[in-house]
Parts: structure tokens; sequence; C-alpha cells
């Protein structure tokens, strides 16, 4: 299966960044042999006095092709990632979709517009 793996606000002011963890996990997940990762892609959130900024508020994602039966196992272990690597003061989020199963992207995409300010 096909999955999209989204990861932010790891990090605080002065940390390493969330893209540095990001690519530690995706070794981990690779050498666990739970299924292999692409490249990172960085996406640039709205920039606003209302909203923390950390380094250059932007959340992460990566694709992965993993064996269906370690769906929970991966979403667990990143769970657990994120409690033990994140930086104390950061509020880390992480978002798994599996593609095959998402019957209306337009309503994930119009989740995603209803947080713009504008």
């Amino acid at each position: 299966m096909q999955i999209l793996v989204c990861i932010d606000d790891t990090d605080v002011l002065g940390s390493r960044g969330t893209g540095h963890l990001v690519a530690q996990f995706i070794e981990e997940i690779e050498q666990i042999g739970w299924g292999k990762c692409t490249f990172i892609s960085r996406h640039q959130l709205f920039v606003h006095p209302d909203i923390p900024y950390t380094s250059h508020n932007s959340a992460m994602c990566f694709t992965a092709k993993l064996q269906p039966n370690r769906l929970q196992d991966l979403i667990d272990y990143a769970t657990d990632f994120l409690v033990k690597e994140s930086e104390l003061g950061s509020d880390p989020g992480l978002c798994v979709v599996v593609l095959e199963k998402l019957k209306q992207p337009e309503r994930l995409i119009a989740f995603g517009q209803r947080g713009r300010p504008w």
C-alpha cells in the first residue's frame, strides 16, 4: 500500500528542524524493513503573527510503500518517535493517509483550506 506521512512542529527556535527528524524517522522505518520511503517534500505554511514561528514554518511529507499489515505499527512507532524526539515546547503533529482509501481528496483539501486565515 502507498501512504503519505506528514509531520510538523517538532522543533523550537534554535533546535534541529523537523526535516532532520523526518529524515531520521525514514531511516529507521527502512532499517526495520516495513517499507521503502521517498524523498521528503517541504510545505511552506502561512506566516502570520498569530501563528508561532520556529525556524521556517514548514511541514514535511513523504510517501512510503508499506506492507499493508504494518500500517498500525508505523502509526504507533511514529507516535512514540515524535513523543521521544520532538523538542520540549514544540507541538508535534502526525497525519497518515492511505492513498488507495482516499476516495474524496477534495474533502481533505477543503479541510486544509479552512485553516487559512483569508
